[in-house]
């Protein structure tokens, strides 16, 4: 869990980083750290350890970073949904639940590892990476699929 922790905080520093530079060294570092984590769990588990992380990390991961962005753009979007809708018993309009839930979501990337402790911190921290590659690679999007075989 210490080493989901330090990738996390890394990939936290590095999608809220200010700076291209720092954004890249701290991206440099949370690579460093998946590698330490990859050969532990290599000498000390079962050989399939690192592969279930890296899949609940770039699909679960990926899909929460999807869910993140879309409530960003709901959130900032004119949309108003339809009469009857808002009507409906507990309705709330995006910008209040992106306020209420999605907001502080990077949170749990900064905390991965730390706060959850289970299968859950692997979709935290594929949406970390998701995040990360935002900030020094946002083409990575282009090639998400074609690397997973699903393109």
């Amino acid at each position: 869990m210490r080493l989901i922790h330090l990738q996390g905080y890394t990939l936290w520093l590095t999608a809220t980083s200010k700076d291209k530079g720092e954004a890249q060294y701290n991206l440099g570092t949370a690579l460093e750290a998946a590698l330490v984590y990859r050969a532990f769990l290599d000498r000390l588990a079962q050989p399939n350890d690192y592969s279930y992380s890296e899949f609940q990390e770039w699909n679960q991961g990926v899909a929460a970073y999807t869910q993140y962005r879309f409530a960003e753009a709901a959130a900032q979007s004119s949309y108003v949904p339809a009469a009857d809708f808002r009507e409906l018993l507990g309705f709330q309009g995006y910008p209040a639940l992106w306020s209420r839930i999605y907001q502080n979501w990077p949170y749990l990337v900064k905390h991965a590892g730390r706060a959850t402790r289970d299968r859950n911190a692997f979709y935290h921290l594929g949406m970390g990476k998701a995040l990360a590659l935002d900030k020094v690679y946002p083409a990575w999007k282009t090639q998400y699929f074609a690397a997973t075989g699903m393109a």
